[in-house]
């Protein structure tokens, strides 16, 4: 063989063995593995990583107790740059979470007095613009801490989400009330829907990233999925017997439902008539819920939180667990703690009030009674950045530029259906004999 070819045989080599470690590198998330037998990854606590990790990762673990406007609410950018915290007896504050001038951890950047209650707080479109549910007005803000907007029309709302892909803020109110969408993109309302029942909790109403489809939890134990084009609800189905309290949606077809009787359910959308896992808590008050972006679920409620790797599949207990039968399903059962990845309990007091993960970062964001704090969990971030969309390292004036590209990019609310494939399907011409 002649040295040239022979060059670039051992060059598509080299090529070859790079693309296999960039897919094994992408196919792995960093979980935490039992090595021993009789080792669990549930067993784990934060001190432990903290004692095993790099100086990199360490910078993520950050605390702030004391606070005294709480219980707080937080949420995180969608490029994990920027943290906001809401506190319920009315004061909210943005931080910067890129460590600048060497300091680790968040920097406070504006803090907002509102001088009444804050139901919930939702980032928009970037961190210049944020959302407050207070007690008497739907509020946006600025990254300087200047109301830029007060909706009309929008009292009492009690849970807020916001839509990236289609510029939407729905706000929804508890009770015998309503869900309303918003285009922030032009100020217009775009639609509204009438429901009754709906839980007055915060995490009552969540999106859904695959097709924008908005979930409602509702005390009379139905889950609902409701779009900005139906005056009625598109799909519902009986999820709890004693009230359902929090609604989660994640990989793309699967919905978890926490209920007032300490329960959370695993569906399928796609065939609801039955839940797919049933998961038991042991603590009692308001839960909160979150997935990550690589599927974990964390469930918090009172002092503890619990992350679950698999919740979609079903967990067959021990014969030595009991095991109890579930109403309306004939395959979900209690599961054990064999199915937990993580958990995490305070001591001192302290509750849970939300949790959040941060995107790209193996981080739990919990705001609790009286200050916020970060978990370390492994393989809960997306490491592989796609720099054109949610860029954390980005300057100021590729966030503007990728802001107008969104912007023009923008999907009509008439595109959130349950089915976003059928937009790629072309129906045949009938043919006339």
């Amino acid at each position: 063989m002649p040295p040239k070819d022979k060059r670039k045989r051992g060059h598509a080599d080299i090529l070859s063995r790079r693309e296999l470690q960039a897919e094994e590198l992408a196919d792995s998330h960093g979980f935490i593995e039992a090595e021993h037998e009789g080792e669990k990854t549930v067993d784990v606590t934060q001190e432990d990583i903290l004692a095993e990790v790099e100086l990199g990762v360490t910078k993520n673990k950050w605390t702030e107790f004391g606070l005294s406007r709480g219980p707080y609410t937080l949420d995180f950018t969608d490029d994990g740059t920027h943290l906001l915290l809401a506190g319920a007896t009315g004061e909210a504050r943005l931080y910067d979470l890129r460590g600048r001038r060497r300091k680790a951890g968040p920097t406070e950047v504006v803090r907002v007095a509102c001088n009444e209650t804050i139901r919930t707080a939702r980032f928009c479109y970037n961190s210049a613009c944020w959302a407050l549910a207070q007690k008497n007005s739907l509020c946006l803000y600025d990254n300087e801490g200047v109301r830029i907007h007060d909706f009309d029309r929008s009292d009492s709302c009690t849970s807020i989400d916001y839509l990236p892909y289609h510029f939407l803020l729905v706000s929804a109110k508890g009770g015998r009330g309503f869900i309303e969408w918003r285009d922030l993109s032009t100020g217009k309302f775009v639609g509204t829907n009438q429901t009754k029942y709906l839980s007055p909790r915060k995490e009552a109403l969540r999106h859904n990233r695959y097709n924008g489809v908005c979930y409602t939890a509702h005390t009379d134990g139905i889950a609902r999925l409701w779009t900005p084009t139906l005056k009625e609800e598109a799909l519902s189905f009986f999820v709890h017997g004693s009230g359902t309290n929090s609604v989660v949606p994640f990989r793309d077809h699967f919905l978890a439902t926490a209920s007032n009787d300490n329960v959370v359910r695993i569906f399928d959308i796609r065939n609801p008539t039955s839940s797919l896992a049933v998961h038991r808590l042991k603590s009692t008050g308001e839960v909160s819920m979150d997935v990550s972006q690589s599927g974990l679920l964390a469930i918090a409620q009172g002092p503890r939180v619990v992350i679950w790797k698999d919740a979609n599949r079903v967990v067959v207990p021990s014969a030595t667990t009991e095991t109890k039968p579930v109403a309306g399903s004939s395959r979900g059962r209690w599961t054990t703690e064999d199915g937990m990845y993580m958990k995490h309990q305070y001591v001192n007091g302290l509750r849970f009030h939300s949790v959040r993960f941060r995107p790209f970062e193996d981080v739990l964001g919990c705001g609790l009674t009286q200050g916020m704090e970060s978990l370390i969990i492994p393989g809960a971030g997306y490491a592989n950045l796609d720099t054109l969309d949610n860029n954390p390292y980005a300057t100021n004036k590729e966030k503007a530029r990728a802001l107008v590209r969104r912007l023009l990019d923008k999907l009509p609310a008439d595109t959130i259906i349950l089915n976003p494939k059928a937009f790629f399907s072309v129906k045949k011409p009938r043919i006339v004999a």
